[in-house]
């Protein structure tokens, strides 16, 4: 009985080592995938906000006269934009919009309106 040399012991250690590498493995590639996940669920809200607080911004210049330098505070669920209206001309408006995410990821986006064709002239954004 003594002579014998061991051969299943040393057989399941191994594979166990190579089992708990593989999880360890799935377990990181996993938390990578995860905070990706949420990255860009960020993403997508500060350009949700952008989006809304043009939208706003564009009902506002809609209703009536905007004063050069008139700032507006939008809230939202998600988050909020404060939004400074110029006025260019007669009939175009330059917005900045500054967006917040609750978790505090923020974004910047400049655009140019003209009332009388009620349309966007140009877009730029700026990322952070």
């Amino acid at each position: 009985m003594n002579a014998r040399n061991g051969f299943i012991t040393p057989l399941t250690l191994s594979f166990a080592l190579l089992l708990s590498c593989f999880l360890l493995a799935q377990l990181t590639i996993y938390e990578s995938e995860l905070m990706f996940f949420h990255e860009q669920q960020e993403i997508v809200i500060r350009e949700a906000l952008l989006f809304l607080g043009m939208n706003d911004t564009i009902a506002n210049i809609q209703k009536g006269e905007v004063p050069d330098g008139e700032q507006w505070l939008f809230e939202y669920e998600v988050g909020s934009s404060v939004v400074a209206v110029h006025l260019l001309d007669e009939n175009r408006y330059e917005a900045t919009i500054s967006c917040t995410t609750k978790k505090q990821i923020k974004g910047t986006a400049v655009f140019i309106y003209n009332k009388a064709d009620k349309g966007i002239e140009s877009w730029m954004e700026e990322n952070r």
